[in-house]
């Protein structure tokens, strides 16, 4: 009967008595290091989830669905124990445990406490332990994946927690999806804003500094992007009346920088122009350019928008870029004129002809039936010399030097189109009245159609008086 007392006294500690369970049927303290081993041998991939929950008749197991433990040993042999509440959430710091002795026999005690920090926490008070000596019991039939932790709750009620080791996704996190271009876009964009050209280039359709429109400062301008290596490019930048001064140079230029955002994996465009007085306006652009550009991630191969911010990080600047519409190619460009003039430059030893000229309904070709024409550099890009050779006379056919001319390229004043204009010395003299017909020194030059090759050139013009001229060179 002695046996039986000190047994039932038991009943009120555990919720279980020894004619349940006998002693056998628990971890004993002298098996802590066994089921600390376990507890702690999970890895990154690995955690403890409680898959059963009973409190009494009631089933706690949908308050731990999305709950993960970790628990790791500190230099103190406390046991810490770690919470994840979200699949993809941080294991968090929920408290500590020390594993003791029963008070009473041998039996192993498990204290499980995780702290009610916040809503998600609260939920642990139903199955965390009173005091140290009320820790769970760990039934014997533990696994290294599975553990049975039983006790007792508030009305003596047996109070079970099952823990049981999955896998568990680590990948972090995705960052928040953002408006501008990625470090990892870096090329693809260099690539958009280079496919340009002085017949395609880039221009400024709206530039926004603050409260400040300056879009109509821009309006005659046009940018042209080329590569340089593969984070920098050089900016070049005509306006029209750089094209009247001087076509073959842009009125400033510039440079692109591109690098990576100190804080994101945004990409940053830093953009800076030469100054000079007369281009002072690129100095808005410049204001924003040290701490660089973002692009919008909608840009695209015709059109794209930096956005400028100020040290405190509100956008300040808003730049949208369009590509300009590719420009008929019936006639060559501005930019071609070296490629025309080395055409005209090449083979030496076989002049030019002029094998037509037609004004309006004229056809004045057999006027230039035995004429030759030589070109070779002159004082500048912008001109040729014209070495101008006709026979000796009707009977000798030989040619022989008769004067000299000038071809001049120029920018048409309405477009990118290269003019070309003739002016023969002394074409007043006897035997040379003919070229003053093909002259235009002081009118708009011809234009130079685009099918050239390199022996056949066709030039034409409307002159003053609305005729359409044409005069094709051949050899």
């Amino acid at each position: 009967m002695l046996f039986i007392s000190c047994e039932e006294q038991e009943e009120d500690v555990t919720g279980i008595t020894r004619s349940e369970i006998t002693e056998s049927d628990f971890l004993q303290f002298d098996q802590k290091n066994a089921l600390i081993e376990i507890l702690t041998n999970s890895t990154e991939e690995t955690a403890w989830k409680i898959t059963n929950a009973l409190s009494g008749s009631i089933n706690l197991t949908e308050n731990f669905v999305d709950t993960r433990l970790r628990f790791t040993l500190l230099d103190n042999e406390l046991l810490q124990i770690r919470v994840q509440e979200t699949a993809q959430g941080l294991f968090n710091t929920g408290g500590s445990s020390d594993i003791v002795k029963d008070n009473i026999n041998d039996d192993l005690r498990f204290p499980f406490v995780v702290n009610q920090t916040n809503a998600q926490t609260e939920k642990f008070s139903s199955i965390n332990t009173a005091t140290v000596s009320l820790g769970y019991r760990v039934l014997k039939t533990i696994t290294a994946n599975k553990i049975t932790l039983l006790s007792a709750n508030g009305n003596g009620e047996k109070l079970m927690v099952v823990f049981e080791k999955i896998q568990v996704i680590t990948t972090p996190p995705l960052p928040p999806e953002s408006d501008f271009l990625q470090i990892s876009e870096q090329q693809n964009f260099m690539d958009a804003l280079a496919t340009n050209s002085l017949q395609d280039p880039w221009k400024i359709t709206s530039a926004n500094f603050g409260t400040n429109d300056l879009s109509q400062d821009f309006e005659q301008d046009i940018f042209v992007f080329e590569t340089l290596n593969e984070g920098a490019q050089r900016t070049e930048i005509y306006d029209s009346s750089s094209f009247v001064n001087n076509p073959f140079t842009p009125a400033t230029t510039g440079t692109n920088e591109f690098f990576k955002d100190e804080n994101n994996n945004d990409l940053r465009f830093q953009m800076f122009i030469v100054n000079t007085q007369q281009q002072n306006k690129f100095q808005s652009i410049n204001n924003f350019g040290n701490t660089g550009y973002k692009i919008l991630k909608d840009a695209s191969s015709t059109k794209f928008t930096i956005i400028g911010f100020n040290e405190n990080g509100d956008q300040e600047a808003t730049i949208i870029f369009q590509k300009q519409a590719t420009l008929a190619n019936d006639f060559v460009f501005i930019n071609q004129l070296n490629l025309i003039s080395d055409i005209l430059m090449s083979n030496p030893n076989t002049p030019w002809k002029i094998i037509a000229f037609t004004s309006g309904n004229e056809d004045r070709s057999a006027d230039f039936n035995f004429s030759e024409i030589n070109f070779t550099s002159g004082q500048s890009e912008e001109f040729l010399t014209m070495q101008i050779f006709e026979p000796e006379d009707e009977q000798n056919q030989t040619q022989s030097l008769s004067t000299n001319g000038e071809l001049r390229f120029s920018k048409d004043t309405d477009g990118l189109n290269l003019r070309i204009s003739i002016n023969v010395f002394g074409s007043a003299s006897n035997g040379l009245q003919k070229y003053m017909q093909i002259e235009n020194n002081n009118q708009l030059g011809y234009l130079a159609e685009s099918s050239f090759t390199e022996n056949n050139l066709t030039l034409v013009l409307t002159d003053p008086n609305g005729t359409d001229v044409k005069l094709v060179l051949g050899r």
